[in-house]
């Protein structure tokens, strides 16, 4: 779409794969989910991560490249993910991880330090799902309104939509 301003990947990686959607981004945060890939291999083998390197170095549309991605790296492939960010953090690779603190912002631009030295940016989950949701409810394109393509699967609108938000209260505070 003429509206893309900005193309974003996210990554999860599992047991026996990575999974990447791919995103444009417009004005006022106008979203259109461009790809969504599923690279099966081996998450601590080199062969995986070589097929991973190669969409984010080359995949294009309309001629726009990928310009940030993001790959979660808080499951047990931490190490392989944060290592691989950080050799590619000249084409804003980040390794990124969730924060439980339901306070944090969706995005920290300071990084931490994890193990072994690498960066790590911690992601705050609960304002992150809660901004996710809202926008799903925007009905009219324009800001903040998320397009996809006529193609996708129910399975990828089932994970999308899986969680949702309960109100608790402890000590008279709301929890999320």
């Amino acid at each position: 779409p003429s509206g893309i301003g900005l193309i974003t990947c996210g990554a999860d990686v599992q047991d026996d794969r990575v999974e990447m959607e791919i995103v444009g981004w417009g004005r006022d945060y106008e979203s259109w989910s461009l790809d969504y890939i599923v690279e099966h291999g081996d998450p601590s083998g080199r062969e995986l991560w070589e097929k991973v390197d190669k969409i984010i170095r080359t995949k294009t549309y309309d001629g726009l490249p990928i310009g940030v991605t993001c790959i979660d790296s808080g499951g047990h492939y931490a190490q392989q993910v944060q290592a691989f960010a950080f050799a590619r953090g000249n084409i804003h690779v980040y390794a990124i991880k969730g924060s439980s603190d339901e306070n944090k912002p969706v995005w920290n631009p300071k990084p931490s330090k994890a193990k072994g030295g690498l960066n790590v940016y911690f992601v705050g989950v609960s304002a992150a799902k809660f901004h996710v949701m809202q926008r799903l409810k925007v009905e009219t394109p324009g800001p903040s309104y998320c397009h996809f393509p006529a193609g996708r699967d129910a399975s990828y609108f089932s994970q999308l939509t899986a969680e949702t938000l309960k109100i608790q209260y402890a000590g008279g505070r709301e929890k999320r």
